[in-house]
């Protein structure tokens, strides 16, 4: 999936955002204790709605702490085939605890083009 371009040129990716602060499927934000059935409804919904309207899917991996980063990648990693962004809640987040992508990498066997960098703060994604 190729991302940024001038409009029409490419099309338009959905990007949905989970593990966001204060969802209500988190119920600890520093461990990453989460609801998996209520989490995996949401992304087969997403994926529904992808197929629907013919647009590809980005989901979004929001983090504010490093054992719910790995949990919460770990879980979407293993649960979709789909690019998802690795989203710190600002870049202090990101720059504190930095972003264990390799080995996220060798965990799951993954495609370096899967995963992006995404910043709420800069309102930007960078594919890394």
């Amino acid at each position: 999936m190729k991302v940024r371009g001038q409009p029409g040129q490419l099309r338009t990716a959905m990007i949905g955002s989970i593990f966001y602060n204060e969802h209500k499927i988190v119920s600890d934000e520093k461990t990453g204790d989460f609801d998996r059935e209520k989490a995996e409804e949401l992304l087969r919904k997403e994926e529904e709605m992808s197929d629907m309207t013919g647009n590809p899917r980005i989901v979004d991996v929001c983090y504010g702490w490093p054992h719910a980063f790995e949990k919460f990648i770990d879980f979407v990693a293993e649960t979709i085939d789909d690019p998802f962004a690795l989203d710190g809640a600002t870049a202090r987040v990101k720059e504190k605890y930095g972003l264990p992508v390799d080995r996220l990498k060798e965990r799951h066997k993954l495609d370096p083009t899967r995963y992006l960098l995404a910043s709420c703060a800069r309102i930007n994604i960078l594919v890394i």
